[in-house]
């Protein structure tokens, strides 16, 4: 009796608190559906985030009772597979909030840097849209971009190289920064090639281009 009067109790403490953390969850979401659908506002319509609360409860109850026995699982899925491309933004969004930051206190690294202007694709604007300052660097040629492009696919080691050389000299460092790279490139494409006659290689080609890339980053 004591042991079911246990049981009973923590059932009930959890589902207590699943509930609350829905509640919480879903106002939370609520509340910036709401937002974005105001196109910003600070403080948008109650009776538009009361719509949008119904509509996403709306939403999961009928996945539930259309998925049978199996749709907690698929949601729970679905959920995992839809959030990881944002985990990827959250990144981007750490470094932009810490820029920001510094931004607001005035910082002097940031506050009068020399800035980046240029992307991996602005090649095909064709135009140099910045002037140049002492803040803002200047837009190189829209071909010198190109070959720049050009280079770093095809020798991605050279820029590795050219970075390690910047930071810590020309050195031991810079010299194994370039030679690390460039083995991790040759067996990545090694093995991607040889995954045309077994498709086991695959794997291993591909775990040295993760090399590569954890070593640039």
């Amino acid at each position: 009796m004591a042991s079911y009067d246990v049981a009973s109790s923590i059932c009930l403490a959890l589902v207590t608190g699943v509930t609350l953390y829905f509640i919480t969850s879903s106002d939370s979401c609520s509340y910036v559906d709401d937002i974005l659908s105001a196109q910003g506002l600070p403080n948008p319509p109650l009776v538009q985030k009361v719509y949008w609360a119904f509509t996403e409860g709306a939403v999961a109850t009928a996945l539930l009772k259309s998925g049978g026995s199996d749709a907690l699982g698929a949601l729970q899925s679905v959920s995992i597979c839809a959030s990881l491309p944002y985990t990827i933004a959250i990144c981007f969004l750490c470094t932009s909030l810490w820029r920001a930051l510094k931004i607001d206190q005035g910082e002097d690294d940031i506050m009068h840097g020399r800035q980046w202007a240029t992307d991996s694709l602005d090649i095909f604007e064709g135009f140099n849209p910045c002037p140049a300052n002492s803040v803002v660097t200047p837009r190189s040629p829209a071909m010198e971009r190109l070959k720049s492009l050009i280079k770093a696919t095809l020798a991605p080691f050279h820029g590795m190289y050219k970075a390690s050389k910047g930071i810590n000299g020309d050195g031991i460092r810079a010299k194994m920064d370039g030679i690390l790279g460039f083995v991790w490139f040759i067996l990545w494409i090694a093995f991607v090639g040889l995954s045309a006659k077994d498709g086991e290689w695959t794997c291993i080609g591909w775990s040295f281009y993760m090399f590569l890339v954890l070593h640039i980053t």
